[in-house]
């Protein structure tokens, strides 16, 4: 990528790139759902280490958020793809 090309933000929704504000918001929502997502993978493998049995629970909640964030960060129709 040369240096001269400006960045265009492929992931953020247009009512989010139109209030600054609501970016940080947006950083702070994809951030939650990453560490949900991560701490759900530690559980779990803490857990199977332990040779504890991983709660059904567990596996439908990291899905959920691994969806939640696919669902944000992933360009959308509006940016072109």
């Amino acid at each position: 990528m040369d240096s001269d090309t400006p960045v265009q933000p492929a992931a953020m929704p247009g009512q989010i790139l139109s209030q600054p504000q609501s970016i940080n918001l947006y950083f702070v929502a994809v951030i939650a759902l990453a560490i949900a997502v991560v701490m759900t993978i530690a559980g779990g493998l803490i857990l199977a280490a332990l040779k504890l049995p991983v709660p059904g629970e567990l596996i439908a909640l990291g899905g959920v958020a691994l969806g939640a964030l696919a669902g944000m960060v992933a360009p959308g129709k509006e940016s072109g793809a």
